[in-house]
């Protein structure tokens, strides 16, 4: 899978984001976050407009260290040509991010001077 790196530094990768159920998707812009330990996080706005249903509440550590309850929602993804049933966190941020559960069992790499990302 490859992806770029933006003017501002950010690793980024496109992913289809489909409703489990309905013949609904969209392509995503989602930025890497290796600081995320979930599999992708993404404004309640987007999942909003998929249609998807909330599954489950679960609760988070932010880097501040406080606690919070945030709402999941089930989807496909399309991940390496196969359908991936994924857990979306809903949060108040601008852009989806790509946590490390989507990451780890794969191998990332930055190439800042090419700005080029590339998921293997």
């Amino acid at each position: 899978m490859t992806g770029h790196v933006d003017d501002f530094g950010r690793a980024i990768l496109q992913i289809e984001v489909q409703h489990p159920v309905a013949a609904k998707s969209e392509v995503w812009d989602a930025w890497i976050d290796t600081a995320c330990t979930g599999e992708l996080i993404a404004p309640l706005a987007r999942i909003q407009s998929l249609g998807l249903d909330q599954a489950a509440r679960v609760k988070a550590g932010l880097g501040d260290g406080s606690q919070v309850l945030l709402d999941t929602y089930t989807c496909h993804i399309d991940w390496f040509g196969k359908t991936r049933k994924v857990e979306i966190v809903a949060s108040t941020g601008s852009f989806p991010l790509i946590g490390v559960g989507l990451l780890e069992d794969h191998e990332l790499n930055i190439h800042y001077p090419n700005r080029t990302v590339q998921l293997g």
